[in-house]
């Protein structure tokens, strides 16, 4: 994947996962424009990009939107291909959870999650697929999880959103196949992140058990295994080894992992005296 002097715009870049892929993206020699909500964190983040770039005629740029703001995003995007070129990859990497019990969660903030984590990909997707088409060459790259394979205790609302990118993704990459647009999910597990410190405040304790069962990865890791999944082609990016048996073993004997999963749900319940 050669992305000198082509643009590549990321989505959720300001933080975290999204962040870590820019940088990578910045040291391969591309021009990287972020979209996020928060100035002052973009500003940030194209400052860092700009000191990991391999070259000097690399461009940066960032706009302030909400992927839920279709007519926001038409902006945004006009902006990013003004100054940084044709997009020749787009990463999807904007999301939020909502953990907590079923019934206790509001609705509005699981439509929330489902406009962001899911709809914010598909908008980003449907403003820059047909430039892709008519060039015959892109990447796409859009954010899941570990949770968007196997729904985890905890959050209902989160795994939907996550399952829904996993299949549109799957059906898109067979759709853009012969145009020679490339489709890959990254599935990573818990990462290192403001969004997890933020969600390990409020998750569940059952979920919190859960995750204390599989170890923490840190954004650049899970950036590195990323850009290596797309320079291989690679559909389901799973950046750890406890990912990918995780995935083996649910699509072979899922009530194995359910035992295991249901197991630390009861001790729990146990301890609140349920």
């Amino acid at each position: 994947m050669d992305l000198t002097d082509n643009c590549a715009i990321v989505t959720g870049g300001s933080s975290g996962i999204g962040k870590a892929i820019a940088n990578q993206l910045a040291r391969r020699g591309a021009n990287v424009f972020l979209i996020a909500r928060r100035e002052r964190a973009l500003q940030s983040a194209v400052a860092e990009m700009k000191g990991a770039a391999g070259t000097v005629s690399q461009r940066f740029g960032f706009c302030c939107a909400d992927v839920t703001d279709l007519d926001t995003l038409k902006k945004a995007v006009k902006m990013a291909q003004a100054e940084c070129g044709p997009a020749m990859l787009l990463v999807n990497s904007a999301g939020l959870s909502n953990p907590g019990y079923a019934e206790k969660l509001s609705i509005s903030g699981m439509e929330t999650e489902i406009r962001v984590n899911y709809l914010g990909t598909v908008y980003m997707i449907k403003l820059l697929l047909q430039g892709m088409i008519e060039r015959r060459k892109g990447w796409i790259l859009n954010i899941s999880s570990l949770a968007g394979l196997k729904g985890i205790f905890g959050f209902t609302g989160y795994c939907g959103s996550k399952f829904a990118v996993i299949g549109f993704s799957e059906a898109l990459r067979s759709e853009v196949r012969p145009y020679n647009v490339k489709v890959s999910v990254l599935c990573p597990p818990d990462v290192d992140t403001p969004m997890l410190r933020k969600e390990n405040k409020v998750k569940p304790l059952e979920a919190l058990r859960i995750s204390e069962t599989a170890k923490m990865m840190e954004a650049d890791k899970v950036a590195i295994a990323a850009i290596r999944g797309l320079d291989r082609g690679t559909f389901i990016i799973i950046p750890n080894l406890s990912g990918k048996l995780l995935r083996i073993v649910n699509a072979l004997t899922p009530s194995l992992v359910d035992r295991y999963l249901n197991r630390i749900v009861d001790k729990v319940r146990k301890e609140r005296g349920l």
